[in-house]
């Protein structure tokens, strides 16, 4: 389990931990408070220690948007926006893939928090983003990546960015649908496809496995839809930031980008996501590159084990042609 896991899981029992001074705080019901979690607090006092502190230094003590997920290490920071929901732990295995040595940064729109408003277009949403990356980073070039329909915000992000001056040397788009999806000419003809695609998709991966897993295999899928609606419809915080975040994806209408694009699909059958239509953000990109996953993959497992190896690995090869070794920095600025 990773320092932002950890204390996230913490956090969700009660616990607070924090600096003061050189020393490592805690407080919490005593329930939780168990001598099982003091011993583990005590073992990892210094990497929570050193994860406090660049997390602080990062964030300048300003930015609500930015989400350490892995603050530390010497490679240039990968900021990436969470999907509609605002759900940044979909980063946590990939960041995890990626190595201690890669900063990767989270970033989550307003609207989770009592008293938040969500903001209601992608133009806005990504304005802030701009904001607070640049008072993390002040200057690029930007590692830039999009989750979902968060692809369409961090294809704003990498806009903005460019537009105030910066460089965006990568958008990494996790299988982000684009808005020309949302066309009439398209509707009708890429749901029936869509539909004969999840059929490929699916019965290629049962062939892959034994008649007697067959059932384990689809209960899984599921259960995994499944448990995505109950979160959201037990958290109305996030349903209200995912139906917002949606409609303003509806209305966003890309512009031609200069910078690099990289589109992560979630498996090798482009065809089963024509719904969403993802390769279509090559129209708007000159530089676009596309990178296929295991034949099995979907959108709500590509991030998740054991898919995510591949997309990590995927990913890692890409920054390492974006930013050559010597193009690395010792630390955010």
């Amino acid at each position: 389990m990773s320092t932002f896991e950890f204390l996230h899981k913490l956090k969700q029992s009660g616990v607070k931990v924090w600096m003061e001074d050189d020393r490592l705080r805690c407080t919490g019901p005593e329930q939780v408070l168990m001598a099982e979690v003091r011993e583990q607090l005590s073992a990892r006092k210094q990497e929570i220690i050193a994860f406090l502190r660049s997390a602080a230094s990062s964030e300048g003590g300003s930015s609500s948007t930015v989400i350490p997920i892995q603050p530390l290490g010497s490679r240039r920071p990968l900021f990436a926006v969470a999907g509609h929901n605002g759900d940044v732990f979909c980063y946590v295995d990939l960041a995890r893939h990626l190595g201690t040595d890669q900063p990767f940064f989270a970033l989550q729109a307003p609207g989770m928090e009592p008293g938040q408003h969500p903001l209601t277009s992608i133009e806005e949403i990504a304005a802030l983003f701009a904001r607070d990356i640049v008072a993390v980073q002040p200057q690029g070039p930007y590692l830039l990546g999009g989750f979902c329909v968060g692809g369409s915000i961090a294809f704003e992000l990498a806009q903005q960015l460019t537009a105030q001056g910066h460089q965006v040397s990568l958008l990494a788009l996790f299988g982000s649908p684009c808005p020309t999806a949302l066309a009439p000419r398209y509707r009708a003809q890429a749901a029936a496809m869509n539909v004969a695609g999840r059929f490929v998709r699916h019965g290629s991966a049962l062939v892959q496995r034994r008649p007697s897993e067959w059932s384990q295999y689809l209960r899984e899928r599921a259960a995994a839809r499944r448990a995505d609606r109950e979160r959201e419809r037990h958290d109305p915080l996030r349903l209200r930031l995912a139906e917002t975040t949606v409609d303003a994806f509806k209305a966003y209408q890309p512009k031609a980008a200069t910078f690099p694009v990289y589109m992560l699909m979630p498996n090798d059958q482009p065809d089963s996501l024509l719904e969403d239509r993802p390769l279509d953000w090559g129209l708007f990109a000159k530089n676009f590159t596309v990178a296929l996953g295991p034949d099995d993959g979907d959108m709500n497992t590509m991030l998740l084990e054991p898919h995510v190896s591949l997309f990590a690995q995927l990913l890692e090869k890409k920054l390492g042609e974006t930013v050559p070794p010597q193009a690395a920095i010792s630390a955010v600025s």
